[in-house]
Formats: structure tokens, sequence, C-alpha cells
């Protein structure tokens, strides 16, 4: 449960953003997908929440999701980081996980859930960690569905925003 003291609070899972790393989508109490159908939870100080039963709902079967990264001209970008970008489009996706890297092929497989959407972006440091020489992809949502999926992220080029020198 979220929060110190008395108060209304709200029990879920991964309803916090900067605790998002799990596969399972957030979900609140007793079992909604959001927090519109959530039940808050009522706490005097001193007195304990008892017998609440939290519900995950069915996210549906296991489900292979690869992702390819590629640069530009559509070649293999190995060693990119996959990362979690339903922060820029909305609350109501699941992770597919931490610290999330290609191969040398340039792709990964991740495990989802057929019945749960995932946001993602794709970034490739540059040698020597210059931020400036970072590379990412758009965010891509992939959504809800029974079969595997294939996605690719293609990299844009770099910033490159030149050191200024003093003359």
């Amino acid at each position: 449960m979220l929060g110190e003291g008395s108060g209304r609070y709200y029990l879920g899972a991964n309803i916090m953003d900067y605790l998002r790393r799990s596969s399972v989508p957030r979900t609140y109490y007793p079992g909604q997908r959001s927090r519109d159908g959530a039940i808050p939870i009522e706490v005097k100080l001193g007195e304990a929440a008892e017998n609440l039963l939290f519900t995950l709902p069915d996210f549906g079967p296991s489900r292979t999701i690869q992702l390819c990264v590629v640069d530009e001209n559509s070649n293999p970008a190995p060693f990119s980081r996959i990362g979690d970008a339903s922060e820029k489009l909305g609350a109501d996706f699941a992770n597919l996980g931490e610290n999330l890297q290609t191969d040398e092929t340039g792709c990964l497989k991740a495990n989802g859930y057929t019945r749960a959407a995932y946001a993602v972006r794709a970034s490739l440091a540059a040698p020597g960690g210059d931020f400036r020489q970072a590379r990412f992809s758009d965010s891509v949502v992939i959504p809800p569905g029974d079969d595997s999926v294939r996605q690719v992220l293609t990299l844009k080029k770099a910033l490159g925003i030149p050191k200024f020198t003093k003359q």
C-alpha cells in the first residue's frame, strides 16, 4: 500500500511509475486495470486493513515478443538497449523487463502476455559514453494479441551537437 498515516490509499501492482519493472500490467485493488475502477482503502492511524483479497486480472497466456534494432540503413544494431516507453505514452502498458539488450544480431526475445500492451524504445550508446552521439528509436506500441510478435525498431541519426570551444 502507498502512503503513510491515516487516509485513503490505493493498493495495487506496478502503480508507481518509478517502480514499474514487472511484466505484470498496472493493476488496482480489487483487480482493476485502471484507477477509475479501483476501490480506495480507508486506513486509520494505528489500525490495520484486513481481509483484503487482491486478484490480478487474467492477462492471458504468455507470448514471445522479438525486438530487432536496425540503423537508418537497415543494418543490425547489436547491443542496443530496449527500454520501457510507457511514461511518454500513458499508463496502461506492461513492461517487458529490465536491462534488456539485443545480441550480436541486433535482436532479443522477451515474454509478454496476450492481453497486455507494451510500449518500447531502443537506444544505442556511443563509444565513450558521449550522450550527444547516442541514438534512439521512436517509441512503439505492441498491442495485445494472440500471435507472437516481431517488431523492428529503427535508430535515428545521433543528435551530434558539437562541443562549444572557447575562441
